[in-house]
């Protein structure tokens, strides 16, 4: 991890220019969402406030996958290609973690901090116990986000080359920054990453989104590793 710090910032100029940029999509979705509610008071259930803290609940969740896992998840048909797999799979460390935060995306804090911001300011009642809750939800968001997309990747031991998963991604980050629940149970797993951590910290729900939030992310984090695990073993060196 050290070692990935001193390399983004080697390039410093680059580093910057990626901060920069970041915040730049921030002011964008500021402005998509003050724009919707010129023409409107809510979305669904959902009032100006209270999609501004889903947003930001959202860019924590985001900006936490961007920075340990985005690189390393998304392009692990590349990373099996190339052989690089391989070189995980000999040291003593499960494999699995190590494919994970092999590489970071620094840069990627400005999305977090931006999501702090959002919090800081729209949640109308803070306190260290509400602050506890919201890290808490955004762990549990975080851990249902990489049980979705690790799957999708772990195709690439059946796939010569997974291209799609990039779209797959976009799509996912594009429509969960919203309320979902909006759009019932078609898009049920995606709730999972922030409008029911959302809802949770707004008091918008009770105690069984809670206990649907916990055991769902207990269930798809075990039924994505359980299919990590039987694709690894499936797995053809490629060097073989």
């Amino acid at each position: 991890m050290k070692l990935n710090i001193s390399q983004e910032l080697e390039y410093r100029t680059n580093f910057v220019i990626r901060l920069v940029t970041q915040f730049f999509f921030v002011v964008v979705q500021i402005v998509l969402i003050e724009t919707y509610f010129r023409f409107t008071s809510s979305i669904g259930s959902w009032s100006r406030q209270e999609v501004f803290v889903l947003a930001g609940i959202f860019r924590i969740v985001e900006g936490i996958f961007h920075i340990l896992f985005h690189t390393n998840i998304l392009y692990l048909s590349e990373i099996v290609r190339h052989g690089e797999l391989d070189l995980l799979l000999i040291r003593p460390i499960n494999t699995l973690f190590l494919l994970s935060v092999s590489k970071q995306q620094w840069y990627e804090l400005s999305t977090i901090i931006s999501g702090i911001l959002f919090l800081a300011y729209f949640l109308p009642h803070q306190s260290v116990g509400l602050w506890l809750i919201i890290i808490l939800f955004s762990i549990l968001g975080l851990t249902c986000l990489y049980s979705i997309m690790l799957p999708i990747a772990t195709l690439s031991f059946y796939m010569s080359r997974m291209t799609s998963i990039s779209s797959i991604w976009d799509t996912i980050s594009k429509i969960s920054r919203f309320p979902l629940d909006i759009f019932g149970r078609t898009v049920a797993p995606l709730l999972l990453i922030a409008t029911i951590p959302s809802r949770i910290i707004l008091g918008k729900s009770g105690v069984g989104d809670i206990v649907i939030q916990i055991c769902s992310s207990v269930i798809l984090f075990g039924l994505a590793y359980l299919f990590w695990q039987y694709s690894l073993k499936r797995y053809s060196s490629a060097s073989s």
